[in-house]
């Protein structure tokens, strides 16, 4: 884990810019504080490090400069894709990845650092949605992973947190399958330009993909509170 490279008072001014954005009004200092300070600091250190692109001319998202905290061999991956800064969202994550492209579980295969989670409930594994996207691949459907990442607690680990599943294809056995791998949970039916996956790997705005949002769930193993959504 990088030591807090920034001063702290734009550190302190960043954290006061996310309870104000984010309206965190219960003790939003035991709020920010289920984080370590090395963790605030990378994601302010990554936030200061990408340059926004136009995506009407490069349509390849943001771009990320090095830094010390991300590791070169997830940047050069990263810069390759579609990636966003996750602007006032009030966790310390580096960026979302949504990019039909990256394999995040073959990654996490070559780097043990790279720690796969669902954030927002343990009944859903990083396993079963690995069997799903297995599925879809082999079935010749398009698998989109929403990815938040960010440092993890422990040093030179990164957390990849697996908040949503999109499968775009047409054949509804695939769906029934991938349902029954996740417990009987169905999808719901999203397309449209301003779809999630639709940002970076739709073929056309009428793409349809069925959804697996687990952020927009409710879970028996969860609390229903703000602080859902990245490892602690």
């Amino acid at each position: 884990m990088i030591k807090d490279q920034q001063p702290s008072g734009e550190l302190d001014k960043y954290l006061a810019w996310l309870i104000f954005e984010n309206k965190i009004d219960i003790d939003p200092h035991g709020y920010i504080g289920q984080w370590t300070r090395e963790q605030w600091a990378a994601a302010l250190e990554v936030r200061n490090a990408i340059t926004a692109a136009d995506h009407a001319v490069s349509g390849t998202g943001d771009y990320l400069h090095p830094t010390t905290c991300v590791p070169e061999w997830l940047r050069d991956i990263l810069n390759a894709t579609w990636f966003r800064h996750p602007g006032s969202d009030p966790a310390p994550h580096w960026l979302t990845s949504i990019d039909h492209r990256i394999d995040w579980f073959a990654l996490a295969d070559e780097h043990p650092q790279l720690v796969l989670e669902n954030p927002f409930t343990d009944l859903i594994t990083p396993t079963m949605m690995r069997e799903a996207v297995d599925l879809a691949r082999t079935r010749g459907a398009q698998a989109v992973i929403h990815a938040d990442v960010g440092a993890g607690r422990d040093s030179g680990t990164v957390i990849c947190g697996l908040s949503a599943l999109y499968v775009a294809d047409d054949v509804s056995t695939l769906v029934v399958d991938i349902a029954e791998i996740f417990g009987g949970i169905t999808p719901y039916p999203t397309s449209g330009s301003g779809c999630m996956p639709a940002l970076n790997t739709a073929i056309s705005p009428d793409t349809v993909y069925y959804a697996w949002e687990w952020s927009g769930m409710s879970w028996p193993d969860r609390s229903d509170d703000s602080s859902a959504g990245f490892s602690v």
